[in-house]
C-alpha cells in the first residue's frame, strides 16, 4: 500500500469514527427523537424497571430515566411530554404537581394525564377533584373490569383494602369516588405510600406504625396487616412478595387475602354462592379481562380442595371451575389441579 493510500485510509477511519460519535451523541442528546418518542421510551423503560417486591427503582435505572427527563428539559422544556414525564419521574412527589397541572393544561383529554391527575388528587385526598375526574376516567375501563372491582368489595366486609398501584387501585378508587362501592372503606395504594404525607395519613388511620416504606415494603405491609388483622384485606392482585412474614398466616377468602380468617370454607362457600350467576354468564374479551377474571380461580379451587378433604362431592362447583378455565384459556392447568385434588380422596 502506497503512502498516499495509507494517508487516505487513515483519513477514512478518522472520518468514520467522527460520524459514528456524532450519531451516538445525537441520539444521547435527543434531537433525533421527538418529544413523543422520548416520552414513550421513558414509560417503556420505567415499566421494565418495576419489580414485584419493591417500589424501589435501582440507582442505575433511575439514572437512565433521569437522563430522558434531562433530554426533554433541554430540547422541549415547554412540551406536554416534558411536564408529564417530569412529574411521573418524581415517584409521587407532590412538590412536582405544577408540572402535572401544566401537562393537563396542554392536553386535558389525554388518558395518560387524566390517570396521573386522578392519582394525584386521590393521593392528596381531594374528593371533589377526584370525583370530577373519575366521571371521565371510568370510560377507560370496560364494564367487566369495573364489575370485577365491585365484586371485590361486595363479596367481603373489610375496612381496609390494600391494592398495588395504578392497574388495580385506580379502578377501585374510581368506583368509590362515584359511589359504586362502600364509602366507609379505606383503599390503600402501595404506590401512594411513596409519598410521605400519604404514608403518614395511612399510618394515623391504621395505627401502630412508625416506620419507613421505601425499601421496607414487606415489613410495612406486615405491620399494617397485624395492626388491623380482623378488618384488613389484601387484594389478590397484589404480589405475595409484599406480604412478607404475614404470608404464611394469610388465607384466601375470595378476591382477597385475610390474616387468620376464621371459617375459611364457610367464607369461600358464601363467595361462590354470590359469584356463581355472574361467572355462568361471563363473556370475556381480550387478555386483560381474562387475566383479571383468572383471579376467581384460586378461591374456587381452594374451596373445591377443602370440600374434597371433607369428603364432599360438589359437581356444580367443579363444572363452574372448568367453565371459567375454558373462558380464560387455562383448561389444561386447571384440570391438572383438579385431578391432583381428587387423588386426596
Amino acid at each position: 500500500m502506497t503512502i498516499l493510500k495509507r494517508v487516505n485510509r487513515f483519513k477514512y477511519i478518522i472520518l468514520s469514527g467522527l460520524i459514528w460519535c456524532f450519531c451516538v451523541a445525537s441520539f444521547a442528546q435527543g434531537p433525533s427523537l421527538s418529544p413523543h418518542d422520548l416520552k414513550e421510551s421513558y414509560f417503556e423503560k420505567r415499566a421494565s424497571f418495576e419489580q414485584r417486591s419493591t417500589k424501589v427503582i435501582s440507582p442505575a435505572n433511575q439514572e437512565e430515566l433521569d437522563r430522558i427527563v434531562t433530554i426533554l428539559a433541554e430540547n422541549a422544556p415547554n412540551s406536554y411530554e416534558y411536564h408529564l414525564v417530569k412529574y411521573v419521574n418524581g415517584n409521587f412527589d407532590a412538590s412536582l404537581a405544577n408540572h402535572l397541572l401544566e401537562a393537563y393544561k396542554l392536553k386535558p383529554t389525554s388518558t395518560e394525564v387524566l390517570r396521573e391527575m386522578f392519582g394525584y388528587y386521590a393521593m392528596m385526598n381531594d374528593q371533589t377533584k377526584t370525583k370530577e375526574i373519575a366521571s371521565v376516567l371510568k370510560n377507560q375501563y370496560s364494564t367487566l373490569e369495573l364489575a370485577y372491582y365491585e365484586s371485590v368489595f361486595s363479596t367481603s366486609s373489610g375496612t381496609y383494602y390494600l391494592f398495588s398501584g395504578e392497574s388495580d387501585a385506580y379502578p377501585a378508587l374510581v368506583l368509590q369516588s362515584l359511589g359504586k362501592i362502600r364509602s366507609n372503606v379505606t383503599i390503600i395504594n402501595l404506590d401512594f405510600l411513596q409519598n410521605d404525607n400519604y404514608r403518614k395519613r395511612i399510618q394515623s388511620q391504621v395505627g401502630g406504625l412508625n416506620m419507613k416504606f421505601i425499601a421496607n415494603e414487606a415489613a410495612f405491609v406486615s405491620a399494617m396487616i397485624n395492626a388491623k388483622s380482623s378488618t384488613f384485606c389484601v387484594s389478590t392482585t397484589v404480589s405475595q412478595s409484599y406480604l412478607g412474614s404475614s404470608v404464611s398466616s394469610m388465607n384466601i377468602t375470595g378476591l382477597i387475602y385475610q390474616k387468620d380468617a376464621q371459617d375459611q370454607k364457610g367464607k369461600l362457600q358464601k363467595f361462590w354462592t354470590q359469584v356463581q350467576p355472574t361467572l355462568a354468564s361471563l363473556a370475556l374479551s381480550g387478555s386483560k379481562e381474562k387475566a383479571l377474571y383468572g383471579n376467581y380461580l384460586p378461591p374456587l379451587l381452594t374451596l373445591y380442595k377443602l370440600k374434597i378433604m371433607n369428603n364432599e362431592k360438589d359437581s356444580i362447583l367443579r363444572n363452574g371451575i372448568v367453565a371459567l378455565a375454558q373462558k380464560i384459556g387455562e383448561v389444561e392447568a386447571v384440570n391438572g389441579i383438579l385431578s391432583d385434588y381428587e387423588q386426596i380422596e
